[in-house]
């Protein structure tokens, strides 16, 4: 088990909320889900054969890391990242999980 970023609380490696996680940060960093886009919960639930639950608890997380914004009467967006947003976001992560 590891310690999330989301206080405190801890999950197994290979939950469904940790592949969901995963699931989505990788589609948002191989250009899948371009800067701007809305997230379809259900698509995403979908592709990954889950329930809507787990989906919308690492849209949390991803939010609350910066890589996703909740924006009114659209969801959850991807956002617009600089060079220096991916190096902050990386090092808070990493100060996280140690």
């Amino acid at each position: 088990m590891k310690k999330s970023a989301e206080g405190g609380r801890r999950t197994a490696p290979d939950s469904v909320r940790a592949k969901a996680y995963l699931h989505i940060q990788r589609k948002i960093a191989a250009g899948e889900l371009p800067t701007g886009s809305a997230l379809s919960e259900l698509a995403l639930a979908k592709g990954l054969g889950s329930s809507l639950t787990p989906i919308r608890e690492a849209i949390g997380q991803l939010v609350a890391e910066g890589f996703l914004e909740q924006t009114p009467n659209r969801g959850a967006v991807v956002v617009q990242l600089t060079r220096q947003d991916i190096v902050e976001l990386y090092e808070l992560r990493e100060a996280l999980e140690v």
